[in-house]
């Protein structure tokens, strides 16, 4: 019978031990880890296997793979609540009921994400069940995310044309079923369908840029001057997504140095850093909308 591999230690994060893991708590090779969390072969140390809640709860205080795309997520999940509040309490303490509602929204939208990912990563060594729980929390969130960020910058740019308003955001509705749908499906889980996972998602990003000529017909030459600062900040936002999404589907850098990324600056923890990027400059974007209709109102 073979001896089970001895336990895996690693410095502790801070010089008094306190951050050092418990004994019992194994971090094991590529090798051993379980088939389900073997999708990055170049990441080759630091898997967390089978453990129990309370080492799970206790992993949030040690290093292993998996350390910082909990805590990139989960810092901004923390930080979201105190931006929401900075927002109602200020450039929204007047606005509309509307206006608060669709920042809501998206703010929602995006503590959602945080949140699923957060739990999916810490939660992924309690065993199959737990991993595919988490796995799907995080495929929909993703969805609920994109589309949740079009509520409010439909609410601003059509708000002087509410069927345009109803078609656009039913529209970015159904197309978020849609890739739900085919993200939860057991067949596209698959790690081999990561790159096509990543393409779905960035599709269905760019798919509101379909908005953006209607919206030019609709205004006049100074609401478009007007909105520079809105599309100057989109455009960032999107450009931040694609860049993240490309690093996170071709594994960089960590392809280039298997092993030598297994904790910090993986292709993973840099996707999450520019999602999180990405949210802020869709929180600026917003912010400039709202700006933008309060000089441009409604004439009828």
């Amino acid at each position: 019978m073979r001896n089970p591999p001895a336990a895996v230690y690693y410095r502790p994060m801070c010089c008094c031990g306190f951050f050092a893991p418990p004994p019992h708590a194994r971090l094991v090779p590529l090798e051993e880890a379980e088939p389900y969390n073997r999708g990055n072969p170049y990441i080759h140390t630091g898997y967390r296997v089978r453990y129990d809640l309370k080492l799970t709860l206790r992993s949030l205080l040690f290093l292993h793979n998996e350390w910082a795309n909990v805590w990139t997520h989960l810092s901004a999940l923390i930080g979201f609540f105190f931006l929401m509040f900075y927002a109602y309490s200020t450039w929204l303490a007047d606005g509309t009921f509307s206006d608060k509602a669709m920042f809501l929204i998206w703010v929602i939208s995006a503590q959602t994400l945080l949140f699923s990912s957060s739990f999916f990563h810490l939660t992924e060594c309690m065993g199959p069940k737990v991993w595919l729980i988490g796995v799907r929390m995080d495929y929909t969130s993703i969805s609920v995310l994109i589309v949740g960020s079009y509520f409010p910058m439909i609410h601003y740019l059509f708000a002087c044309h509410s069927g345009w308003q109803y078609f656009y955001i039913g529209l970015m509705l159904a197309l978020g079923v849609l890739v739900i749908s085919i993200s939860m499906s057991n067949y596209f889980q698959k790690p081999e369908f990561q790159a096509l996972r990543a393409s779905l998602y960035v599709f269905m990003g760019l798919f509101g840029a379909l908005c953006a000529p209607h919206v030019y017909f609709l205004s006049s030459s100074e609401e478009l001057a007007g909105l520079v600062p809105v599309c100057i900040r989109l455009a960032l936002m999107g450009g931040t997504y694609i860049v993240g999404a490309y690093i996170y589907a071709t594994k960089i850098p960590e392809k280039w140095f298997p092993g030598k990324f297994d904790y910090w600056w993986h292709s993973h923890m840099i996707w999450h850093i520019f999602v999180v990027a990405a949210t802020m400059w869709h929180y600026s974007a917003v912010y400039h909308a709202h700006e933008w209709r309060t000089n441009f109102p409604c004439t009828s």
